[in-house]
């Protein structure tokens, strides 16, 4: 497990003891085993005591995000107080713990996974093969924003400037996994999976609707297994549901699903997702059908694993986030939404959020509770949390 780099401040010409007491209380609190004391770099800093506020200056000023740790002696949390503030004037990333608060530990390797998570995004180049669907009014990212938020590239691709699909020779590994009678879908992820090669990409969103309306094929299997091999794909060009799936991966997550929200039910407290397309290691079973809105191709129509699932999206200004978690009541077959479907019950304040405030349509669901990393990756980037 990769570790903390700890710095470890106090006053000016502070004793030997006064760090063997913070070696100590690092012990006490259970991390002695998630950190490395006296790392370059820190991500950690162990305020031990007051007058230590000036020594923490050097340590901070190039700092891409960092902890700050103190207990309740000493004056140890006060003058965390004072270099917390100083973080903020210097727009500096930073979040304040306390020895003694409840599940540090897990807080600590949530907050590390965040801050990991940013830097590995940055450099990651994100391909829209397509323009997003004409519905997405409210997901469009300025790929300058984009730079200078996460350092992630926005390549865009035409269509009208690619070979046909059908120049493209069918995927064995694909055709043994849904079937030699699904040759089409079998070449598109050959053609989207030579796209990705050829431009050097890490992810890509397709504008499906040319291949449905222009060669009733769809790119949902596609899309399927090039997330199951890790590689974030998601689909309608739609850059700010992408920009998530990344998020979601750098994170630590084995695949994410892009999804819509059909519905919300106030009474019951609960949302339907629902779409065409999931990577089939997030589902325990699943079937090929054809694509909901318009019929033709093929769709996946799988039972989604698990009890629990989180559910994010950022705005297209990536300056919001709205976060949440809830339990699968159900995972129902209607004909009238996209083929995989879950409906899930949140809380109170989170079905309001989305009636009343919602940052968009498309939402990404994750397996399990990533709800702490997520929030901290999103303060570390000083995205304000919705509601």
């Amino acid at each position: 497990m990769e570790k903390l780099n700890l710095r470890m401040i106090a006053f000016p010409g502070a004793e030997p003891e006064i760090y063997g007491k913070g070696k100590q209380q690092l012990w006490d609190a259970g991390l002695a085993d998630i950190v490395n004391p006296d790392g370059t770099e820190p991500d950690l800093v162990l305020v031990l005591t007051g007058g230590s506020e000036h020594e923490s200056v050097g340590l901070l000023k190039k700092s891409r995000g960092i902890a700050i740790l103190a207990g309740d002696k000493d004056n140890s949390f006060a003058a965390a107080m004072e270099i917390k503030a100083w973080c903020h004037q210097y727009k500096i990333p930073s979040l304040l713990f306390n020895l003694s608060e409840r599940e540090l530990k897990s807080k600590l390797i949530a907050f590390l996974r965040a801050k990991r998570a940013l830097i590995n995004m940055n450099g990651t180049s994100l391909g829209v093969l397509g323009k997003p669907s004409k519905w997405l009014i409210s997901s469009g990212v300025d790929a300058e924003r984009l730079k200078a938020v996460f350092g992630i590239d926005l390549i865009q691709i035409p269509w009208d400037q690619q070979d046909t699909f059908r120049n493209a020779q069918p995927d064995e590994r694909f055709l043994q996994k849904f079937g030699r009678e699904y040759s089409d879908a079998a070449s598109v992820y050959t053609f989207i999976n030579n796209t990705i090669n050829k431009k050097k990409l890490d992810a890509i969103t397709v504008e499906c609707f040319p291949l449905v309306n222009q060669e009733n094929v769809t790119a949902c299997l596609a899309l399927s297994m090039l997330n199951d091999k890790g590689i974030v794909a998601g689909c309608e060009a739609d850059a700010t549901a992408a920009i998530g799936m990344i998020m979601a991966r750098r994170l630590g997550a084995a695949a994410s699903w892009m999804a819509n929200v059909a519905s919300i039910d106030s009474e019951t407290g609960s949302i339907l997702l629902a779409h065409c397309t999931i990577a089939t290691r997030l589902v325990d079973v699943f079937s090929v059908t054809t694509h909901y809105e318009s019929g033709k191709g093929t769709a996946i129509q799988g039972e989604f694993k698990g009890e629990m699932v989180t559910i994010f999206r950022i705005d297209r200004t990536l300056s919001k986030a709205f976060i949440t978690k809830g339990k699968i009541l159900s995972r129902p077959k209607s004909p009238h939404a996209c083929r995989t479907q879950i409906e899930v019950k949140l809380p109170v304040n989170d079905i309001k959020t989305l009636k009343e405030n919602p940052l968009g349509n498309h939402h990404i669901v994750v397996p399990g509770d990533w709800v702490t990393p997520l929030i901290y990756f999103c303060k570390l980037k000083n995205m304000e949390l919705i509601p």
